[in-house]
């Protein structure tokens, strides 16, 4: 009998679920309709109009609730399912007599129950056959319904309505010369307040310079001429930040971060500036103890502790110049051998050598063992200073921090100026309140009173944060050569989107989202482009007239 029953519970469930899924095709085809509805309205005006977090929730409980409605009304009675066994098998009702007459013990019930058993012996195997569970063809439709509206969503604004008696277009950023102007020397200024950055940047200052007066006085052409300079400069600063001598300062803080302040009563505050790379603090402190070795009036036991601890700073220093646990991994995780990171020339050879490393990695490593040689120096040089002034001698340790000092200072101010060069580039981006760009919707006209202000401290802080930038694979590349589509009607709006177009890729270029290798090849494509269209057909025929 147990096999009776398991025979019409499989039956029992697979009729609920091909019922369900048959009578929910027509729930899913509504509410991916009404998504499509949604979509297709919210995309015709300049703006989006429908709250989607909102309206999604709804429409997906509305649905839910709707499948799980069919569900409950789609269930099946046990012997409604052994009936439909019998009928589909040709049993002869011998199933649904046997489980209706289960509680019976005469003997007509033994042998209806041994007839249905023999009978339910062939129906096992082929039960998933005789009651498959299909998906209607109006559930596809609502899968098609849904990546539609997907696609949809994906366009953007059309700005059909909206718009005014012109359609919908938002006017473009108008750039205007004294904004060019005055960007350029915002930043021309801050750069010669930095002598030792200036000089090192004399020709990328000298070229925005230049671009800017050769540009003529079209605010479009001074813009785009100020931008590809910026870019240069841009680009130049962030070689400076990444190259040795930044890689070196960076592994030097990190290993003198790992500096211990115990028992250095007399030396902590040399100690402590050096644990947080603070050379200039180090320096001022270095001379103090100096200052004070040289004092007459000073005891032996305290001329003796200074002595001693100032030697014992030495050899943590010079131990520091040894630590290359940092390139000890980056070579095993490049498959090298770690302990190539006791020899630098080795190591050097080792990795120029390694042909499963390409010319990137190859690079990086090599920028690291430089960066680790030039710190290991570093440690090794303050070292040898922390003994000099123990003996009463200072001027090394002294001169080795100075350096330091001017390198940290340059590469604040190459920090300093890259954000100077990126304020710059969203200035001449943004647009001005008070300009009228050649937009095609009305005017408004605000209602509100003006608000009151007023004026707060501000301040600005430079800090950099690490971050990885992944490019992307490039699908196609294609230049039109065919100038500008008309058709009898003026050009300006086609002109307009692509001063728009380049505009937006100049701002992407210069804020750095876009790879380094492809910002010739933009720009070329959209001065090509912006060139056919100053050339179009109407003005052809204009011309012959």
């Amino acid at each position: 009998m147990e096999e009776l029953r398991r025979i019409a519970a499989k039956a029992r469930w697979r009729l609920h679920v091909d019922r369900a899924i048959g009578s929910s095709g027509a729930v899913v085809v509504t509410g991916a309709a009404v998504f499509m509805v949604l979509a297709v309205s919210d995309r015709l005006g300049i703006a989006s109009w429908i709250p989607w977090i909102i309206a999604g929730s709804v429409l997906a409980a509305a649905v839910a609730a709707g499948i799980i409605a069919i569900w409950h009304r789609s269930a099946v009675g046990e012997l409604q399912a052994a009936a439909e066994v019998d009928r589909r098998f040709g049993l002869r009702e011998r199933l649904s007599s046997a489980i209706a007459c289960e509680h019976r013990a005469d003997a007509f019930t033994a042998v209806l129950q041994r007839d249905a058993g023999t009978a339910a012996a062939s129906v096992a195997g082929t039960l998933s056959s005789k009651f498959p569970i299909r998906i209607p063809q109006s559930v596809g439709i609502g899968v098609v319904l849904l990546g539609l509206s997907a696609i949809v969503l994906g366009t953007g604004q059309w700005g059909w309505f909206g718009g005014g008696d012109e359609g919908g277009i938002v006017p473009g950023v108008i750039p205007t010369r004294e904004r060019v102007d005055a960007s350029v020397d915002e930043v021309v200024a801050e750069m010669k307040d930095r002598e030792d950055l200036s000089e090192e940047l004399q020709q990328e200052l000298q070229g925005l310079q230049d671009a800017v007066d050769l540009a003529g006085d079209e605010p479009e052409n001074m813009r785009r001429e100020a931008l590809r300079s910026m870019t240069d400069l841009q680009r130049k600063l962030d070689d400076m930040l990444n190259d040795e001598r930044a890689g070196s300062l960076q592994e030097l803080e990190r290993r003198l971060r790992s500096l211990t302040l115990e028992n250095r009563d007399e030396v902590r505050d040399l100690a402590e500036a050096l644990k947080r790379g603070d050379f200039t603090a180090a320096k001022q402190s270095l001379e103090q103890l100096q200052e004070r070795m040289d004092r007459a009036d000073l005891d032996d036991a305290t001329r003796q502790a200074l002595s001693d601890q100032l030697k014992d700073l030495a050899k943590e220093l010079e131990k520091l110049a040894e630590a290359n646990d940092a390139l000890a991994e980056a070579l095993e995780k490049s498959g090298l051998d770690e302990a190539l990171a006791s020899d630098p020339d080795a190591a050097k050879a080792a990795v120029e050598n390694a042909k499963h490393l390409n010319a990137e990695q190859k690079k990086r490593l090599l920028d690291l063992i430089e960066a680790q040689k030039q710190a290991a120096e570093a440690c090794k040089k303050m070292g040898k200073g922390c003994k000099e002034c123990a003996g009463g001698k200072s001027g090394a340790m002294k001169g080795e921090l100075s350096e330091l000092e001017a390198l940290k200072m340059f590469m604040e101010d190459a920090k300093a100026m890259k954000k100077a060069c990126k304020s710059a580039v969203a200035s001449m981006c943004s647009g001005d309140g008070n300009v009228i760009g050649p937009g095609h919707g009305g005017q408004g006209a605000g209602e509100g009173r003006r608000a009151s202000f007023e004026e707060t401290d501000t301040a600005t802080e430079t800090q950099r944060s690490p971050v990885t930038t992944l490019e992307g694979t490039i699908i196609a590349r294609q230049l039109f050569d065919a100038g500008v589509v008309a058709v009898g009607e003026s050009q300006s709006e086609a002109r307009e989107a692509i001063l728009s177009e380049r505009r937006e890729t100049e701002e992407a270029i210069a804020e750095e989202e876009v790879p380094r290798r492809y910002h010739e090849l933009l720009r070329h494509y959209f001065g090509r482009l912006e060139s056919l269209a100053r050339r179009s057909p109407n003005d052809a025929d204009d011309d012959s007239d």
